[in-house]
Protein backbone atom coordinates (compact mmCIF):
# COMPACT_ATOMS: atom_id res chain seq x y z
CA UNK A 1 0.00 0.00 0.00
CA UNK A 2 2.84 2.26 1.29
CA UNK A 3 4.65 1.65 -2.72
CA UNK A 4 1.37 2.24 -4.26
CA UNK A 5 0.84 5.46 -2.86
CA UNK A 6 4.62 6.85 -3.07
CA UNK A 7 4.16 5.68 -7.12
CA UNK A 8 0.77 7.98 -7.31
CA UNK A 9 2.61 11.38 -5.60
CA UNK A 10 5.63 10.66 -7.93
CA UNK A 11 3.36 10.20 -11.10
CA UNK A 12 0.95 13.58 -10.24
CA UNK A 13 4.28 15.62 -9.92
CA UNK A 14 4.82 15.29 -13.92
CA UNK A 15 1.82 16.36 -14.19
CA UNK A 16 2.22 20.47 -15.95
CA UNK A 17 -0.71 22.13 -13.97
CA UNK A 18 0.30 20.73 -10.90
CA UNK A 19 3.92 20.81 -11.18
CA UNK A 20 3.97 24.59 -12.29
CA UNK A 21 5.63 26.88 -9.93
CA UNK A 22 3.16 30.45 -8.96
CA UNK A 23 4.60 33.65 -7.27
CA UNK A 24 2.59 35.20 -5.10
CA UNK A 25 1.87 38.93 -5.32
CA UNK A 26 3.19 40.70 -2.76
CA UNK A 27 0.81 42.08 -0.20
CA UNK A 28 2.28 45.72 -1.28
CA UNK A 29 -0.50 48.23 -2.99
CA UNK A 30 1.60 50.22 -4.79
CA UNK A 31 2.43 46.86 -6.96
CA UNK A 32 -0.04 47.22 -10.45
CA UNK A 33 -2.03 43.93 -10.64
CA UNK A 34 -0.54 42.98 -13.40
CA UNK A 35 2.85 42.07 -11.09
CA UNK A 36 5.73 41.59 -13.34
CA UNK A 37 8.62 40.91 -11.26
CA UNK A 38 9.83 44.27 -12.18
CA UNK A 39 12.20 46.26 -10.11
CA UNK A 40 10.23 48.43 -6.92
CA UNK A 41 11.44 51.43 -8.14
CA UNK A 42 10.01 51.01 -11.74
CA UNK A 43 6.77 50.32 -10.39
CA UNK A 44 6.95 53.03 -8.11
CA UNK A 45 7.20 55.39 -10.48
CA UNK A 46 4.47 54.18 -12.48
CA UNK A 47 2.47 55.19 -9.52
CA UNK A 48 3.34 58.78 -8.65
CA UNK A 49 1.00 61.20 -10.34
CA UNK A 50 2.53 63.07 -13.04
CA UNK A 51 1.21 66.38 -14.45
CA UNK A 52 1.64 68.81 -17.13
CA UNK A 53 0.56 72.30 -15.76
CA UNK A 54 2.30 73.15 -12.91
CA UNK A 55 2.51 76.36 -11.29
CA UNK A 56 4.90 77.76 -8.74
CA UNK A 57 5.12 80.71 -5.80
CA UNK A 58 7.76 81.88 -3.53
CA UNK A 59 9.57 84.86 -2.12
CA UNK A 60 12.37 85.84 -4.26
CA UNK A 61 15.70 87.99 -4.01
CA UNK A 62 17.05 90.41 -6.79
CA UNK A 63 20.81 90.92 -6.86
CA UNK A 64 22.14 94.11 -8.92
CA UNK A 65 24.65 96.96 -8.86
CA UNK A 66 22.63 98.78 -5.78
CA UNK A 67 21.35 96.53 -2.44
CA UNK A 68 19.55 93.45 -2.61
CA UNK A 69 16.02 93.55 -2.76
CA UNK A 70 13.21 91.09 -2.13
CA UNK A 71 10.00 90.06 -3.44
CA UNK A 72 7.50 87.50 -5.00
CA UNK A 73 7.43 85.43 -8.27
CA UNK A 74 4.73 83.24 -9.93
CA UNK A 75 5.43 80.59 -12.29
CA UNK A 76 3.41 78.14 -14.64
CA UNK A 77 5.13 74.92 -16.09
CA UNK A 78 4.02 73.52 -19.10
CA UNK A 79 5.16 70.14 -19.41
CA UNK A 80 4.93 66.52 -18.33
CA UNK A 81 8.43 64.87 -19.65
CA UNK A 82 12.01 65.77 -20.36
CA UNK A 83 11.30 69.23 -21.85
CA UNK A 84 8.59 72.34 -21.50
CA UNK A 85 7.92 75.82 -21.75
CA UNK A 86 7.51 78.15 -18.43
CA UNK A 87 5.82 81.57 -18.36
CA UNK A 88 6.48 83.76 -15.18
CA UNK A 89 6.38 86.95 -13.35
CA UNK A 90 8.44 88.34 -10.76
CA UNK A 91 7.46 91.70 -8.66
CA UNK A 92 10.54 92.88 -6.60
CA UNK A 93 9.51 96.35 -4.52
CA UNK A 94 7.24 97.00 -8.19
CA UNK A 95 6.67 100.79 -8.02
CA UNK A 96 9.15 101.85 -5.32
CA UNK A 97 12.75 103.16 -6.05
CA UNK A 98 15.14 100.41 -7.74
CA UNK A 99 11.87 98.55 -7.92
CA UNK A 100 11.25 96.23 -10.77
CA UNK A 101 9.14 93.95 -12.73
CA UNK A 102 9.82 91.35 -15.26
CA UNK A 103 7.43 88.92 -17.11
CA UNK A 104 9.53 86.30 -18.66
CA UNK A 105 8.65 83.45 -21.70
CA UNK A 106 11.66 80.81 -21.70
CA UNK A 107 11.60 77.07 -22.87
CA UNK A 108 13.40 74.40 -20.65
CA UNK A 109 15.20 70.95 -20.04
CA UNK A 110 15.07 68.33 -17.31
CA UNK A 111 17.61 66.24 -17.17
CA UNK A 112 16.20 63.47 -14.91
CA UNK A 113 12.60 63.56 -15.28
CA UNK A 114 12.38 59.90 -14.00
CA UNK A 115 14.37 61.18 -10.58
CA UNK A 116 13.39 62.39 -7.42
CA UNK A 117 15.50 65.50 -8.01
CA UNK A 118 14.83 67.21 -11.34
CA UNK A 119 18.19 69.73 -12.55
CA UNK A 120 16.69 72.10 -15.05
CA UNK A 121 18.07 74.68 -17.23
CA UNK A 122 15.97 76.99 -18.72
CA UNK A 123 16.51 80.08 -21.27
CA UNK A 124 14.09 82.62 -22.97
CA UNK A 125 13.27 86.38 -23.00
CA UNK A 126 11.66 88.71 -21.11
CA UNK A 127 10.12 92.10 -20.71
CA UNK A 128 11.36 94.34 -17.76
CA UNK A 129 9.87 97.29 -15.98
CA UNK A 130 13.06 99.23 -14.29
CA UNK A 131 11.75 101.85 -11.60
CA UNK A 132 13.59 104.52 -10.71
CA UNK A 133 13.20 108.30 -9.38
CA UNK A 134 12.52 110.98 -11.55
CA UNK A 135 15.66 112.57 -13.63
CA UNK A 136 13.24 114.51 -16.01
CA UNK A 137 13.14 118.40 -15.27
CA UNK A 138 10.17 119.41 -13.53
CA UNK A 139 9.12 116.20 -12.18
CA UNK A 140 9.15 114.12 -9.06
CA UNK A 141 8.70 110.82 -8.31
CA UNK A 142 8.80 107.27 -9.79
CA UNK A 143 9.06 107.34 -13.40
CA UNK A 144 9.57 103.61 -15.53
CA UNK A 145 11.57 101.95 -18.00
CA UNK A 146 10.51 98.98 -19.87
CA UNK A 147 13.38 96.73 -21.74
CA UNK A 148 14.22 93.67 -23.45
CA UNK A 149 16.27 91.24 -21.47
CA UNK A 150 18.13 87.71 -22.21
CA UNK A 151 17.00 85.11 -19.72
CA UNK A 152 18.86 82.15 -18.61
CA UNK A 153 17.67 79.43 -15.60
CA UNK A 154 19.19 77.31 -13.38
CA UNK A 155 16.69 75.28 -11.24
CA UNK A 156 16.82 72.16 -8.91
CA UNK A 157 13.15 70.88 -7.93
CA UNK A 158 13.12 68.31 -5.37
CA UNK A 159 9.62 66.23 -5.78
CA UNK A 160 7.65 66.35 -2.51
CA UNK A 161 6.72 62.99 -0.96
CA UNK A 162 3.22 63.71 -0.83
CA UNK A 163 0.22 60.82 -2.09
CA UNK A 164 -1.51 61.24 -5.34
CA UNK A 165 -0.27 64.69 -5.80
CA UNK A 166 2.78 66.11 -7.94
CA UNK A 167 3.86 68.51 -5.40
CA UNK A 168 7.37 69.75 -5.52
CA UNK A 169 10.11 72.34 -3.98
CA UNK A 170 12.60 74.22 -6.27
CA UNK A 171 15.43 76.79 -5.60
CA UNK A 172 15.84 79.17 -8.77
CA UNK A 173 18.64 80.89 -9.87
CA UNK A 174 18.03 83.05 -13.10
CA UNK A 175 20.32 85.67 -14.84
CA UNK A 176 19.04 88.65 -16.53
CA UNK A 177 21.09 90.81 -19.49
CA UNK A 178 19.56 94.20 -21.40
CA UNK A 179 19.20 93.37 -24.40
CA UNK A 180 16.94 96.31 -26.44
CA UNK A 181 15.41 99.12 -25.40
CA UNK A 182 16.64 102.84 -25.33
CA UNK A 183 17.89 102.04 -21.66
CA UNK A 184 19.69 98.65 -22.25
CA UNK A 185 22.65 99.70 -22.50
CA UNK A 186 22.87 101.80 -18.93
CA UNK A 187 21.76 98.48 -16.87
CA UNK A 188 23.87 96.32 -15.50
CA UNK A 189 22.82 92.34 -15.56
CA UNK A 190 21.36 91.26 -12.25
CA UNK A 191 20.84 88.15 -10.74
CA UNK A 192 17.32 86.57 -9.33
CA UNK A 193 17.32 84.02 -6.72
CA UNK A 194 14.32 82.58 -5.66
CA UNK A 195 12.31 79.23 -3.25
CA UNK A 196 9.05 78.17 -4.54
CA UNK A 197 6.42 75.44 -4.08
CA UNK A 198 4.58 74.01 -6.85
CA UNK A 199 1.70 71.49 -7.29
CA UNK A 200 0.95 69.89 -10.35
CA UNK A 201 -2.96 69.74 -12.01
Amino acid sequence: MARLFLWALVSLSFVPGIARADYARPPDDRYPPDYDQRPREDLDWERRPTSTIRLFTGPAVRFSDGPARGGLVLALDAGSRGAGARFSGAWIRSGSDQGSSQYTAEVWIDFADREVLHPILGAGAALARLDRLATTPGETGIESQNIGVGVLRATLQYRLPVKDVDARAAADLVGSVPAVGAHAADVTPWVTAAVTVGIGF
